[in-house]
């Protein structure tokens, strides 16, 4: 299988994924022929696009922190999203960024990412954090790895799907020709819903049983959330005739730069919307945006 070629309609999108994929998926490689742990490529090239806004010469690839560069960026912090100035790794190249990505993945707080084999489980254990179910006894998002955003999931998931990213670990397990190595979507369904009734408890105990039973606790907590409580899985429980009475959605495609300010403005023809559409979109002001993403337009 030759290197995957994506072609979106987006040229920043197609230079940034073609040029970042031959180094993860190389870099995988030797890193799984060493017997060291790794993160699926599609995971890896959405972190990069989110981190760095689709910009390979960004001064922080991945946002990985150091004490190289200080740099401004957004935390979100006791439930709000702070500007600071943060220390940051940077590294003189593309390549030598993707090795420090995976140089922190050696870490052992990242052993339940690294232990998944499919890039919603690999993003929960980045995480741990979908929808805001995993809360501790005071009600606070709990576990974040990686990074504070509690919409991190679920935006860089999105990367993965809107442009198709999945292919690079179809090509990654073509090339080590070892399905136990590379990312899997064999999920048993039967296992998820034992799971959701509680059948293998909570917390450690949850972990320490499926471990047992040979499943992935990432894989199969992810594969919970997305079931029982994501948005795709509320809308499910609605009547038949609720859906029937939607009109088409209307979407507005986010360019590089852009902000709710700019999008308001420019189709729904009036600035002050700006957090209407981010409402609509169940996102804040604070909500960082990133060139590509498709934004909800309310009528």
């Amino acid at each position: 299988m030759n290197m995957p070629i994506i072609n979106t309609k987006y040229e920043h999108v197609n230079d940034f994924v073609n040029t970042l994929a031959p180094v993860v998926c190389n870099a995988c490689v030797k890193y799984i022929r060493e017997g060291k742990k790794t993160i699926s490529p599609a995971v890896i090239i959405a972190q990069a696009a989110k981190e760095s806004g689709w910009n390979l010469n960004a001064s922080s690839l991945f946002g990985i922190k150091g004490s190289d560069i200080e740099c401004d960026t957004t935390e979100y912090i006791d439930g709000n999203y702070v500007s600071i100035r943060d220390s940051f790794a940077k590294y003189p190249d593309v390549t030598r960024a993707v090795y420090g990505y995976l140089d922190l993945m050696q870490w052992n707080n990242y052993d339940d990412a690294t232990s998944a084999n499919t890039p919603e489980g690999e993003l929960y254990g980045l995480t741990n954090a979908v929808n805001g179910t995993d809360r501790d006894e005071n009600d606070n998002w709990v576990g974040y790895n990686y990074a504070t955003a509690p919409d991190y999931y679920e935006t860089t998931l999105d990367i993965i799907n809107d442009f198709g990213l999945r292919i690079f670990n179809d090509y990654l397990s073509s090339i080590l020709n070892e399905s136990s190595n590379t990312p899997s979507d064999d999920i048993d369904e039967s296992v998820v819903d034992a799971i959701y009734r509680g059948e293998y408890g909570n917390g450690e105990e949850r972990k320490q049983k499926l471990a047992s039973a040979g499943y992935s606790w990432a894989d199969y907590q992810a594969a919970v959330e997305a079931k029982y409580y994501s948005d795709n899985a509320e809308e499910s429980e609605e009547d038949n005739d609720t859906s029937e009475e939607n009109t088409d959605e209307r979407y507005a495609t986010v360019e590089p730069g852009g902000s709710f300010c700019q999008i308001a403005r420019d189709y729904l023809g009036d600035e002050c919307r700006a957090q209407e559409l981010a409402e609509y979109n169940n996102m804040t002001l604070d909500t960082m945006l990133y060139a590509g993403m498709e934004l909800k337009l309310p009528c």
